[in-house]
């Protein structure tokens, strides 16, 4: 899945016969014009997943979109980027320029990933990863 962000980011989902699911999310760095194939792809995260989540299953039918839905409701956090703007787990709306808030731990590892757009002070598909969700369920899952 890619999205109209720039630079454009992309997420994927790669099932291994064993049942393990590798996500990933990043951005395309170089090439951006050319065929896929000569694409530089810069990648910020892999999860390793399983087809359970704890918001439900994933399969290899699933488009993108719906996979990465169910990892956001698995291990994200609400997130605000607005004063205004109340939190959602996919934060999509005003942005003011440099606030993104949520309610974690002062100790607590995490990842901010979406589109903020400056100029026209928004951003989409906004979301925070919890490496303690993640973690919690990989560990007891």
């Amino acid at each position: 899945m890619l999205t109209k962000s720039k630079p454009p980011q992309y997420y994927a989902a790669k099932w291994y016969d064993s049942g393990k699911v590798v996500f990933v999310h990043g951005i395309l760095n170089k090439g951006k014009d050319e065929e896929m194939s000569k694409q530089e792809m810069e990648v910020h995260s892999a999860l390793e997943l399983k087809e359970n989540l704890p918001a439900g299953r994933i399969t290899r039918e699933m488009p993108m979109r719906e996979i990465f839905l169910m990892a956001v409701k698995s291990f994200g956090v609400p997130v605000s980027c607005h004063p205004d703007a109340p939190p959602a787990l996919l934060y999509n709306g005003r942005w003011d320029g440099k606030m993104v808030h949520c309610d974690l731990q002062r100790d607590e590892y995490y990842q901010v990933s979406g589109d903020f757009n400056p100029r026209e002070g928004c951003c989409q598909d906004v979301w925070i990863f919890s490496f303690k969700l993640y973690q919690n369920w990989f560990v007891n899952g």
